[in-house]
């Protein structure tokens, strides 16, 4: 019985320990996928999006979709996932909330 309750564990912390550590590095909840930050003032030229639309932190320049023509920004690779798995009507929910470029 010792050996099965050990090997549960085991097997509970190896499916735990990945959902903890996914995640935006710039969320500060773990995850090494973000790029640079850069502050929105300095955001280069053509970008829909100030902030990034998942978690409204500063777009990573490397990191975008094009989305009806426009050209989106996400502050991590997790994000721009997370995006492409969203209805139209989640990202122009998530759009509409976001701080705009200038």
């Amino acid at each position: 019985m010792r050996r099965n309750t050990a090997a549960s564990l085991a097997l509970a912390a190896a499916l735990v320990t990945p959902l903890v550590l996914v995640g935006c590095q710039s969320s500060g909840k773990g995850g090494t996928t973000a790029g640079p930050k850069v502050p929105a003032a300095s955001q280069p030229a053509g970008f829909y999006n100030a902030e990034c639309p998942v978690m409204e932190h500063p777009i990573d320049p490397n990191e975008f979709v094009m989305y009806k023509g426009k050209k989106i920004g996400f502050c991590c690779e997790d994000c721009s996932q997370a995006w492409k798995t969203k209805s139209d009507a989640e990202r122009d929910e998530l759009l509409a909330k976001v701080k705009k470029a200038k």
